[in-house]
């Protein structure tokens, strides 16, 4: 999975949980000031990436202060995610 693919993802991901439009979403976008996300939508919003990517991530929440694009970069560098082989499955 490259990284274009994560980030339309996780944009979808966000768009769903937190009612945006995708095409105001930018990498720049943060979960907390921009969507205003609270400690138990970032909970829902970890677990959906989690379902979404079928892996389970450390604690996502620690990112909640940065923006999406440090999210892409942190889910599309993830040593256990899915499909990292570099060939379609």
């Amino acid at each position: 999975m490259n990284k274009s693919q994560i980030e339309k993802l996780v944009f979808a991901v966000v768009s769903e949980q937190f009612n945006v439009p995708v095409q105001d979403l930018t990498p720049k976008t943060l979960l907390i000031e921009d969507l205003g996300a609270d400690s138990a939508a970032l909970v829902e919003f970890s677990a959906r990436l989690e379902d979404t990517f079928k892996t389970e991530f450390p604690d996502l929440r620690y990112l909640a202060d940065k923006d999406l694009g440090k999210l892409i970069e942190f889910i599309s560098t993830y040593e256990k995610l899915p499909q990292r082989t570099g060939t379609d499955g």
